[in-house]
């Protein structure tokens, strides 16, 4: 690795899931790619357990709470051995004409319900669950929540290219194949148990310096 980077080779990244990978270009990650130093192979999540805070500090963490637990759903981290929820999320909405669509973790639902397959059953059953570990690993608890909802807002159904035609930065190992770039706006919200809103609207995981 040190010598790919004493050639000015940037060097790669590889992001593993049980029976996944992807690679992506070191400078994806981390805006440039470091030099002088090795890359790790292995990407992991690492989420320590947050000190105490107070209640009312908390309730400050919970629009960062909402941006990265929409982050997470609109990205590569939930796939099973045919695909990503990103892209069933799309096809699903393409088949059925509707360009916005609406996830709610806490009662595991989204609408319209027509949307939901049964590989998007399984992986955002996944992504509900996840929620709650986001939150609590930020230090708030479920009791702070009254709701929350995802939405989701297609610029276009049509057919969009895909990650691999527009950067070189990924690679996808078969038998998974690149997800569509389908430009789109979200918005997650969580209502606190004091009915206030906490919002956040993520980027594509696709835009430059995003992953």
């Amino acid at each position: 690795m040190h010598d790919a980077a004493q050639q000015g080779i940037e060097p790669a990244v590889e992001w593993r899931g049980s029976n996944h990978r992807c690679t992506v270009l070191a400078s994806t990650f981390f805006g440039s790619a470091p030099s002088g130093g090795a890359i790790p192979r292995r990407l992991t999540p690492i989420r320590q357990a947050a000190p105490p805070i107070a209640r009312m500090s908390r309730y400050r963490i919970l629009k960062s709470v909402a941006h990265n637990w929409a982050s997470s759903v609109l990205s590569l981290e939930y796939f099973d051995d045919d695909g990503y929820l990103v892209q069933y999320l799309v096809e699903s909405a393409r088949s059925h004409n509707c360009p916005v669509l609406r996830i709610d973790p806490l009662k595991d639902t989204i609408e319209p319900s027509d949307l939901r397959t049964r590989s998007i059953s399984r992986l955002l059953s996944q992504a509900s669950a996840n929620f709650v570990r986001i939150l609590e690993s930020q230090g708030c608890s479920l009791d702070m929540v009254d709701g929350v909802e995802l939405t989701i807002e297609y610029a276009t159904l049509e057919k969009s290219p895909v990650v691999t035609e527009l950067s070189a930065a990924y690679s996808f190992a078969d038998p998974w194949k690149a997800p569509e770039c389908v430009p789109h706006r979200s918005i997650c919200t969580i209502r606190d148990d004091k009915g206030r809103l906490h919002s956040a609207s993520p980027r594509e995981w696709w835009r430059p310096g995003v992953a």
